[in-house]
């Protein structure tokens, strides 16, 4: 047997509310906007470091040190500008990054990521390199990187935390 919808003004009502309600739901589901900053917080971060490590030749009178300089900035939108130079002594070659990434920043220490680097000289010319790169201004400042290129093969490393001599700069601010 078939019951008999009755259709009243309070029924109309009642459907018409569901109705507006669903296709709310879905029009807020579907519609909503995306993110227009970064999905986390963001600190300011400012580094500036430039200084030698204890890798040196000898080169006439004077010797020759590794050198390196950042100079990175990331504002709290997430954007970075600035770069990374590596001088290596021993090999005359230059590593530069431009807009390293800052992984980890505080405490004096800074973390650089590079990516698409450029090596300087004849046999790097075409090849991209990538590095990663700590700084730390914490009691004795040392300077700690790894240059891979483009197979992951380490191109130069300072085998760990080595202290930065001679006339040194490094700020770190986060």
């Amino acid at each position: 047997m078939v019951m008999r919808l009755r259709r009243t003004r309070r029924t109309g009502l009642t459907v018409l509310v569901i109705a507006i309600a669903l296709i709310g739901s879905a029009w807020l589901a579907y519609a909503s906007p995306t993110p227009q900053g970064a999905s986390y917080p963001v600190t300011a971060a400012k580094i500036k470091a430039k200084g030698n490590i204890n890798d040196c030749v000898p080169a006439g009178k004077k010797q020759k040190c590794t050198a390196f300089s950042a100079s990175v900035t990331r504002k709290s939108t997430g954007k970075v500008s600035g770069s990374l130079k590596v001088t290596v002594a021993s090999t005359k070659t230059s590593y530069s990054f431009k807009s390293p990434a800052v992984t980890s920043c505080g405490s004096n220490v800074a973390v650089l990521d590079g990516t698409g680097g450029k090596g300087s000289g004849k046999a790097n010319k075409g090849k991209t390199f990538s590095s990663h790169t700590t700084i730390n201004n914490n009691g004795t400042p040392t300077f700690d990187t790894v240059i891979t290129d483009s197979s992951n093969a380490v191109i130069y490393t300072t085998s760990g935390p080595q202290p930065v001599t001679g006339k040194f700069k490094i700020s770190i601010s986060c």
